[in-house]
């Protein structure tokens, strides 16, 4: 790994201003030795969040590359206008991101735009979280996400629970604890006027997040493995399974004739007896 990827809202940038002059992926960065490019923005909400990764890494080089995801809270809205990303405010209403966020007019908006905040925000949410955990996981890419601003895993509706049975909660830092929970308990904040992470904020969730990231080898890049059998039974069971499977003999010439090696860094054959390992080997 030599380079790290971060995006957020203002929980992954600095406030020089408050003494602040670090901030969590900038000091993950510092621990592993790595150059880090770091897109969060303050007031930036999941949408934005996702489709911006997004595009970065299919405009970069994603090789040797760890990406840390910082999501905003679900009840920011992001919409586009003929000028670009807008943080502001809900079509039809008057209302900004900040009245918003804090839910304060939730009656207000339901009769104005018929909206059922909580679960729009949920929904949004997971599917932000469920989108970007396959493009990672598509494109073999390493990362980690943790909730910067409080966000909700638990519904009770079941096209919800559905999708969250999808994600891989594996590489989800602390999923019912936001860094902006945790900074509020500990204190660890600018002011009480500012409740954005102080330094410690920043050095005590980084220190975790590494020890979370080096726990469960996150850094690590994933291997696809494909099966390879000559059973259409058993091939089609796997598959199912939801196995990467391919229907072939592995004694066939013709097999190793068309396959393309130009990637592949493993064989492993296991056959029934010694003589066909070799012969296929032979091949």
């Amino acid at each position: 790994m030599h380079k790290i990827f971060s995006n957020g809202c203002s929980f992954l940038t600095p406030r020089p201003k408050d003494g602040v002059d670090t901030f969590v992926s900038d000091i993950i960065a510092k621990e592993y030795k790595c150059e880090l490019t770091n897109l969060a923005m303050g007031g930036r909400g999941n949408d934005r969040i996702s489709f911006s990764t997004k595009v970065w890494f299919e405009q970069n080089n994603t090789k040797d590359i760890f990406a840390i995801i910082g999501w905003s809270s679900m009840h920011r809205n992001d919409y586009v206008t003929n000028d670009g990303w807008k943080k502001g405010r809900i079509p039809q209403t008057d209302l900004t991101w900040r009245t918003w966020k804090t839910l304060d007019n939730v009656s207000f908006i339901r009769e104005k735009s018929g909206w059922d905040i909580e679960n729009n925000g949920i929904m949004n949410f997971l599917d932000n979280v469920f989108d970007l955990q396959n493009y990672f996981e598509r494109k073999n890419i390493p990362y980690v996400m943790y909730n910067a601003l409080p966000n909700s895993f638990q519904t009770d509706v079941r096209d919800f629970e559905v999708i969250k049975s999808c994600l891989n909660m594996k590489r989800f830092f602390m999923p019912n604890l936001s860094h902006y929970e945790f900074i509020i308990d500990k204190k660890y904040i600018v002011s009480p006027q500012d409740p954005h992470p102080s330094l410690q904020g920043h050095e005590e969730w980084a220190k975790m997040l590494v020890d979370f990231i080096k726990e469960n080898k996150l850094t690590e890049k994933g291997i696809k493995v494909v099966g390879v059998d000559a059973d259409t039974e058993k091939a089609l069971n796997k598959l199912s399974e939801g196995n990467r499977v391919a229907f072939a003999d592995a004694e066939d010439p013709g097999f190793w004739s068309k396959l393309r090696f130009g990637k592949l860094k493993v064989i492993v054959l296991a056959l029934p007896c010694l003589l066909y390992t070799s012969d296929a080997a032979d091949e």
